[in-house]
C-alpha cells in the first residue's frame, strides 16, 4: 500500500515507510519493526498518525515539519516496543475496526494508566502543536490482511 502522506488531503501518515525504516534503523531496539512486513509497518504508520490526529487540541501546521514526523516516529517506536497481549483483558475493552480485507484490533489504555498516553519523546515533540498526548487507544494488537 502506497501511504498518503501529509499535508496532502486525505493523509494517512506524516512519514513514508522509508522514512521510518530510516528512523528506526538509528534505534538501538526498533520493537521488531525491522522483522515487520511491510504491510504490517504501513498499518502501524497509519495507525500511529490517527492517534496523532485524534489528539484533544491539536493544531496541524501547514507544512509536514520535522518535529511531526519525529513525534509520529517516536510513538511508533513506543508502539512497536509495547506488546498489549501483557495487559490484562478485564482492564481494557478491545475495539475492532476493518475496511475491506484489513482489520485492526485495538485495545484502550489500562484504566490505570495516566492521562497522558503518548511516551514522554512523543509528547515532547507534539506538544508544540497543541496535542495533550491522550488520545485514547493503546496499539494495534493484531493485523490480518
Amino acid at each position: 500500500m502506497s501511504l498518503i502522506i501529509y499535508p496532502t488531503a486525505n493523509y494517512q501518515s506524516f512519514m513514508s515507510g522509508i522514512e521510518a525504516d530510516g528512523w528506526m534503523a538509528t534505534q538501538r531496539d526498533d520493537g521488531g519493526w525491522a522483522s515487520l512486513t511491510q504491510h504490517e509497518k504501513d498499518v502501524l504508520l497509519v495507525q500511529s498518525a490517527s492517534q496523532i490526529r485524534l489528539c484533544k487540541g491539536i493544531k496541524l501546521p501547514t507544512d509536514n515539519e520535522l518535529d511531526l514526523r519525529e513525534g509520529q516516529a517516536h510513538l511508533l517506536l513506543y508502539i512497536t516496543r509495547t506488546d498489549i497481549t501483557e495487559f490484562d483483558p478485564n482492564e481494557k475493552d478491545i475495539t475492532k475496526e476493518k475496511v475491506g480485507s484489513l482489520e485492526v484490533n485495538y485495545a484502550y489504555r489500562d484504566k490505570n494508566m495516566t492521562s497522558t498516553s503518548f511516551p514522554p519523546m512523543a509528547s515532547l515533540f507534539l506538544e508544540q502543536y497543541g496535542c495533550s498526548g491522550n488520545s485514547g487507544f493503546s496499539q494495534s494488537s493484531t493485523v490480518k490482511a
